[in-house]
């Protein structure tokens, strides 16, 4: 029980974390489903996500035993859509920071490269399995420094719970946007795109 993250519990004024970087293993499957070639480290990379994600097991079991964990669940079927499975568990709502929305350097070239948005591709990629967590903003900056010091890696802070009962995401511009949670449709044959 004690090494659980449960959906429920998610509270207006939490922090939310994600623990990794979101949309790498979509762009992994663009490449495999229209047949581009991963001429660069970049596109290999992001080959390579896909095919052989990374687990957070560790990671789990450490944001289980932590104070101030209010819920949590894996990035499967894209950001939003997960993020929405907390929220309708939770009746609550969320506004992500698009300009803290975690992106690597090789999503953004594949994203350059192919005019995609890369902030969608986190939104609706699936399978990447990093973890969200929704954290009480007293207990935040201790778990985030407690957790860069035990995997010399940094929690991602994207955004916070609201009681607005919709997901919403800031642009950099401050303009404020409703998003329409998808993702992965494990029982179809594509990804559906959010529309924000």
């Amino acid at each position: 029980e004690k090494e659980i993250l449960y959906r429920d519990g998610a509270r207006p004024g939490d922090v939310i974390f994600s623990t990794g970087f979101l949309g790498d293993s979509r762009a992994g499957l663009h490449l495999i489903l229209n047949g581009i070639e991963a001429d660069s480290e970049a596109l290999k990379a992001l080959l390579s996500a896909h095919i052989l994600p990374k687990p957070y097991l560790r990671e789990g079991r450490f944001l289980a035993r932590q104070n101030g964990i209010h819920s949590a669940i894996d990035v499967s079927d894209g950001l939003s859509s997960d993020l929405g499975h907390i929220l309708r568990e939770n009746k609550v709502g969320a506004c992500l920071y698009s300009e803290e929305i975690p992106l690597s350097e090789n999503l953004r070239e594949f994203c350059v490269r192919l005019n995609f948005d890369p902030v969608k591709y986190a939104l609706s990629g699936g399978e990447d399995y990093t973890l969200l967590c929704t954290v009480s903003r007293d207990n935040a900056d201790r778990i985030a420094a407690d957790y860069l010091k035990t995997f010399d890696q940094q929690l991602y802070l994207i955004g916070e719970i609201t009681d607005s009962g919709k997901m919403e995401m800031v642009r950099p511009n401050g303009e404020i946007r409703d998003i329409i949670p998808s993702g992965w449709n494990h029982f179809g044959t594509e990804k559906v795109r959010d529309r924000i």
